[in-house]
């Protein structure tokens, strides 16, 4: 059974008191078993794969505004309003909470990037250079490559297929040549429309060796290096983290977004830093849309 949230007055919140630390104070700490129910060993996988579509960064810009929205609007809505939306303010409360998680994620792998980076040999600092790069060229790929197979769900799950992980060094080498071997594929594909992507978006032989460098770099700096320091990367982590956080934004967004074509007084949840993996979407819908418009830079 959920943990019952207090209704607080008209006006218990403004929009400056719009901060996960000020919301927290203001809903508690769920339940345990409310932030369990949100994801399985079924759905890690799905969660991993949607969270390395965006940085960290982005999700956090938008969490504490919707968060605090939903919640304001919660607060004083009455029986009606509330009965049109379907989430409740436990949901909230998980969001928040998760949100403050994925902070102080980032926040303890930054610190310890940092205080291991005094200490580290200039072959652990290529090494550690190398992995960053070969990251964000990942997360490029992926965009690019998901323009290219359009709304095809069968492409697109081969690009999430091929994609991999970034546990370690390892890991994401053999992701980055995987992404150069279906870019090939593609490349070599017979289909029309296939061909005008590939054109839209500049995808030549070249990215795909890029990417094949960049696996090669990633590998003999690693070798080179006390490999250690690169395998404490926590990108899969975060990945999944993120996958998590944005699911349960697009539950929100979505929720107040059917209210609100029943009810106009019911406001919409608008993302902004994360408006094109969430607009008008779930999350868990996201990784079917397509891009909005060839890659433009990383997002790592």
């Amino acid at each position: 059974m959920s943990r019952a949230i207090p209704m607080p007055n008209a006006g218990a919140i403004k929009p400056t008191d719009f901060t996960l630390d000020a919301l927290h104070q203001k809903l508690g700490t769920p339940d345990q078993a409310l932030v369990d129910a949100i994801v399985d060993e079924e759905t890690r996988e799905e969660f991993i794969a949607l969270g390395s579509q965006i940085a960290s960064r982005h999700i956090l810009s938008d969490a504490p505004r919707i968060y605090g929205v939903a919640y304001a609007f919660l607060s004083t809505a009455t029986e009606a309003q509330r009965d049109k939306i379907d989430v409740s303010q436990d949901l909230v409360a998980v969001g928040v909470h998760l949100a403050r998680e994925l902070t102080e994620l980032n926040n303890g792998t930054r610190k310890a990037g940092e205080e291991a980076d005094a200490g580290r040999s200039q072959a652990e600092r290529e090494a550690a250079a190398a992995f960053a790069e070969g990251l964000g060229l990942r997360t490029r790929t992926v965009k690019l490559l998901k323009g290219i197979a359009g709304r095809d769900a069968n492409e697109r799950k081969r690009v999430d297929d091929r994609t991999g992980t970034a546990e370690n060094a390892e890991a994401l080498a053999q992701g980055l040549e995987a992404q150069a071997a279906l870019l090939r594929e593609l490349l070599a594909h017979e289909s029309d429309k296939i061909a005008k992507r590939l054109a839209l978006y500049g995808a030549t032989e070249a990215r795909a060796k890029k990417l094949d460098d960049a696996a090669a770099r990633v590998r003999a700096t690693a070798k080179a290096a006390d490999a250690r320091s690169v395998a404490k990367v926590r990108q899969l982590e975060i990945d999944f983290m993120d996958g998590v956080n944005l699911h349960v934004l697009g539950e929100l967004i979505h929720a107040f977004e059917a209210a609100h074509d029943m009810d106009a007084s019911i406001p919409r949840l608008v993302p902004i830093a994360t408006r094109r993996l969430l607009a008008r979407h779930g999350a868990r819908r996201a990784a079917e849309v397509a891009p909005e418009a060839p890659p433009a830079g990383d997002t790592a």
